[in-house]
Order: structure tokens, then C-alpha cells, then sequence
């Protein structure tokens, strides 16, 4: 059994952008969960992704008091992956040391915060950020990805640029 998964991060609507991109809803309807790495930015996206089906967010150092509710940080289990899930900002880091810094024993770890692009193995962890589909940095389009986990152990992450 496979298993698809949209992992999102720094979307930032309404703030910086009015909604995310038409593909990006089409990708969101297909999936089977939905992983937020933070700065979602509004309630109203928030809403939406989540009547999708399983949205599993984190808040990010851009969420307003609406987002409240969300944790910092979280661990989700799916198709028997442990994937822990945080934003990434952190004083006197970068978002790849905050990550790495924030959980011990998951599979993945999925964050954001510098809207760049990370898709690499350390040690026994696989660190994953998307991207923003709305504010891309240091690259020319903007990014999200897709998870796909195999219930044998075995996963593949396709890196999307628009």
C-alpha cells in the first residue's frame, strides 16, 4: 500500500499571497494527508486544507493568534513512519540545525522557515523542507513536495517546483 503526502510549509496567505497556487489544491484534494510546516499565516487556509482530510500543521514564527491552537511541534505516525514536524525558527540557527536539534527516533523530519529547498539524509533522519509555493528564496519558483510512503518501509520525496 502507498501512501500520498503533500508537505507544505510557508504559504503565508493572506499575507503575502491572496491563496495557494491551482496546482497545489489539486495535489491537496489527492492526497492522503496534508503535512504544514508552519506559517501558514490565516485561519481561512488553514480551514480549507484541513476539510481536505488529514492536515497535520505546526505553528510557525508568521502565524497570528488565530493559529494559536497549533503545537510547535509535533510527531505523526503514518504508514509506519514516524515523521516529526516544526517550523524551524530558532535564535542563532538555521533551520536545519533547529530541525535536527528538535527530535530524536522519527524517520523524517519536515520543517521550513528559510523557504529553500532540503531534501537530504543525515545518519539515521531524512530532513525535508518544501519550499513555499507563494515565497520562494534563493530559488527561482516556488516548491512543495510530495511524500510517498510504502507501508514495506521504503519511501520516495518528489520535489515539485511551479
Amino acid at each position: 500500500m502507498s501512501v500520498r503526502v503533500l508537505v507544505l510549509s510557508d504559504t503565508h496567505v493572506p499575507t503575502r499571497a491572496k491563496d495557494i497556487p491551482g496546482v497545489v489544491w489539486q495535489e491537496a484534494k489527492k492526497a492522503d494527508a496534508i503535512l504544514h510546516a508552519g506559517d501558514i499565516a490565516g485561519k481561512k487556509l488553514f480551514d480549507e486544507l484541513d476539510s481536505l482530510g488529514l492536515l497535520y500543521a505546526v505553528r510557525g514564527n508568521m502565524d497570528p493568534g488565530e493559529l494559536d491552537f497549533l503545537p510547535r511541534k509535533r510527531v505523526v505516525l503514518i504508514a509506519g513512519f514516524r515523521i516529526g514536524i516544526v517550523h524551524g525558527n530558532g535564535m542563532g540557527s538555521n533551520s536545519l540545525a533547529v530541525a535536527a536539534r528538535t527530535f530524536s527516533d522519527v524517520d523524517i523530519v519536515v520543517f521550513g522557515h528559510s523557504h529553500q529547498v532540503y531534501n537530504e539524509r543525515h545518519g539515521d533522519t531524512h530532513y525535508l523542507n518544501p519550499g513555499s509555493v507563494t515565497e520562494p528564496r534563493g530559488q527561482q519558483n516556488g516548491s512543495y513536495a510530495i511524500l510517498h510512503l510504502e507501508d514495506t518501509g521504503v519511501f520516495r520525496i518528489e520535489i515539485i517546483y511551479l
